[in-house]
């Protein structure tokens, strides 16, 4: 407990006193008594020095605890300060990604009308050996020459059928080629994006680490200040509490899984015109959104698979 200063006062008249008293029998030749009161004198003395030093320590733990609740609430505003930042930084790539989303999404659905015409245009387009075939095989029945009119005629369909369907294959081969190349490029941006919201949201956190080790600093300081040792560990347990709060840190791998937009089978009946081909509308993956103000965007799987 501090001493007041009522106490102190008290403490050094009563010295006082005993230095005359001691005076006085100094001067009557009462040693034995002389040397009590200067054992007196001695004791209490020391036991003003204690309290000295006792008062002191006291002091100098309650300066620490103020300077403890300072630097608690400057951590607490350096926390909601780096949380904001985390927060709007997700937000910013939210609505990149939305853009990045619509933009491959667009180029599916092109890639597929793409598809659906050149299925169609390649049933459509004439075969000129069928053609010329049948011209012939014409000719051949006005001249009532049926046997080899018939045989030219199936000739002519045979030679249309192959046409088609190697038609049909090359267009196939070429859709393929083109998703292919479609999945790695979408994959390439959306594995950019990624990188660098990762990138901005390491730097924050680098820098709210630092902001924190200064403050650590600070604590050992004022301890050094007023006579009170806080070693490192201390100070990493004080401020143990204060973090980045990000509920949906982006860890999850990229997915190029989604089946919007399948590879149709080459059509084996050629003479048909039902080519399957890829639906243009766009996929069907519900758009991601924040749900919280600490919530990452929803990265969905791409809209181009195989």
């Amino acid at each position: 407990m501090k001493k007041s200063p009522i106490d102190i006062e008290s403490i050094d008249v009563t010295i006082e006193t005993l230095r005359r008293d001691r005076q006085l029998a100094i001067s009557q030749h009462n040693y034995k008594k002389a040397q009590q009161l200067e054992d007196e004198i001695t004791n209490l003395k020391g036991k003003k020095k204690r309290d000295d030093t006792t008062a002191k320590q006291l002091a100098n733990a309650n300066n620490l605890e103020k300077e403890k609740s300072n630097l608690k609430r400057t951590a607490t505003a350096i926390q909601s300060d780096f949380i904001q930042r985390v927060y709007e930084t997700r937000l910013i790539y939210q609505k990149r990604y939305t853009l990045l989303l619509n933009k491959q999404e667009e180029e599916v659905r092109k890639l597929a009308t793409d598809f659906a015409k050149n299925i169609e245009y390649a049933q459509i387009r004439r075969v000129p050996e069928h053609v010329e075939l049948m011209r012939v095989s014409q000719l051949k029945a006005d001249a009532s020459q049926y046997a080899v009119a018939n045989q030219m005629s199936s000739e002519a369909e045979y030679i249309r059928s192959i046409t088609l369907q190697q038609r049909h294959d090359e267009v196939h081969m070429q859709y393929q080629k083109q998703q292919d190349a479609l999945i790695r490029s979408q994959q390439a941006e959306t594995a950019g994006h990624l990188k660098k919201l990762n990138n901005d949201l390491n730097l924050i956190r680098c820098e709210f680490k630092k902001e924190i080790g200064k403050l650590k600093k600070a604590l050992i300081t004022h301890g050094i200040t007023f006579g009170i040792t806080v070693s490192e560990q201390e100070a990493e347990e004080f401020f143990a509490p204060y973090e980045i709060i990000d509920d949906e840190e982006q860890n999850t791998p990229v997915s190029t899984t989604n089946s919007s937009l399948a590879t149709p089978s080459p059509s084996k009946t050629p003479r048909t015109r039902s080519i399957a081909s890829p639906s243009p509308r766009s996929p069907r993956t519900p758009r991601s959104g924040l749900r919280s103000p600490l919530k990452s965007p929803k990265y969905r799987k791409s809209p181009v698979s195989k």
